[in-house]
């Protein structure tokens, strides 16, 4: 991750990379941020529990997985279904993403509901952008059999 950021606190412009990522620990609950480094708002990157850190390193193994099947020409069935794998684990991610935003909001921020130090509702504008995601569509080609083997 490296992105240019202007906080919506003060404006200020700044580039935030992994190395500037922060994280707090409760139980099994690790909340990742970054701070303005004029304001020092914080900005919550990510609240993950073991389930999520799992899910996350399943999707890494599947998009690996993805990329080779692609460079060894598989089926576009084949890939196909790992797109499939993928889209479920994406949705499981948005609903526990839903449950552990509250609690890391909690842990970061405390009882305290002041914008001072952001809140779930805050942004800040990314100047860089990122390339999209391919979707299916792209992998159907004329030599798609349904087998569901490379």
């Amino acid at each position: 991750m490296n992105h240019n950021l202007i906080c919506d606190s003060c404006k200020t412009e700044f580039n935030v990379d992994d190395e500037k990522l922060l994280k707090v620990t409760e139980g099994d609950i690790e909340v990742q941020y970054f701070e303005c480094p004029k304001c020092e708002r914080k900005y919550i990157v990510f609240t993950t529990n073991e389930r999520m850190r799992e899910l996350v390193e399943k999707r890494r193994l599947l998009a690996a997985q993805i990329r080779l099947a692609r460079s060894k020409r598989f089926r576009p069935s084949t890939i196909n279904g790992y797109l499939k794998k993928m889209q479920k684990l994406k949705e499981e991610q948005l609903k526990l993403r839903t449950e552990l935003a509250p609690i890391g909001q909690k842990i970061l921020f405390g009882e305290n509901d002041s914008k001072e130090s952001g809140t779930e509702n805050d942004t800040v504008e990314i100047k860089q952008t990122c390339e999209p995601e391919r979707t299916d569509s792209q992998d159907r080609g004329p030599d798609n059999d349904n087998t569901g083997s490379p």
